[in-house]
């Protein structure tokens, strides 16, 4: 319980304290569809929105497929995106991304779970043209169809250190194939890529068959 209530505090800190910080306030919207292709392999269809300017501008629209593979106990992800850009002073401008990833989930105790995960990025952009982006992280779950769930990463790139992202939020599963989230991102971002940032994130996924 006291795991429980920890996150919870966190979630409420952030939920406060963001806010009030001067960053440039985003949103992310996640849709995914699943689908197992095999007892071992599965499908993702993914597609994302995010605005920036407190919802006023929409910025990006993402759209790829996942391919997953698990081998004794780690996921293994490969996939692609299509993510055109809109930045404030442009018109729309075409955007590209290989990703691959591998994670693996371990239980620390009842109903708390643990899962570190390893990402590599190769973006194909028009404004900073083509570069990859690694990002080492952990999730932390607490409950099983639901609870409070906590995200900590760092991401570096060709540069160097690029970011480091901190999200706290809730998850529910009003259903046995539907998860919904919503939480709060915080974003601690060189200037190069923009300065800090903070976002409002949703997270809807549907498990199709068994």
């Amino acid at each position: 319980m006291r795991l429980s209530q920890s996150a919870g505090r966190l979630c409420l800190f952030l939920a406060i304290a963001g806010p009030a910080c001067p960053q440039e306030f985003y949103s992310w919207h996640t849709h995914e569809i699943a689908s197992n292709l095999t007892e071992r392999s599965s499908i993702v269809f993914h597609t994302r929105l995010r605005s920036r300017q407190s919802f006023q501008h929409l910025a990006q629209f993402r759209a790829g497929v996942l391919l997953g593979y698990n081998f004794r106990g780690f996921n293994l992800t490969g996939g692609y995106y299509v993510e055109p850009n809109h930045p404030l002073d442009s018109e729309w401008q075409s955007g590209h991304r290989l990703t691959t990833s591998v994670s693996r989930s371990f239980p620390l105790r009842p109903r708390f779970t643990a899962t570190p995960r390893l990402n590599m990025d190769r973006f194909f952009t028009v404004v900073r043209g083509d570069f990859n982006r690694f990002r080492s992280g952990v999730r932390w779950d607490y409950g099983r169809l639901s609870g409070p769930y906590m995200i900590n990463e760092v991401m570096f790139s060709a540069t160097g250190f690029q970011s480091t992202r901190h999200t706290a939020g809730w998850r529910v599963r009003p259903l046995p194939q539907v998860q919904f989230e919503a939480g709060y991102v915080y974003d601690v971002r060189t200037a190069y890529w923009g300065g800090n940032r903070q976002a409002i994130i949703t997270v809807m996924r549907y498990q199709l068959g068994d």
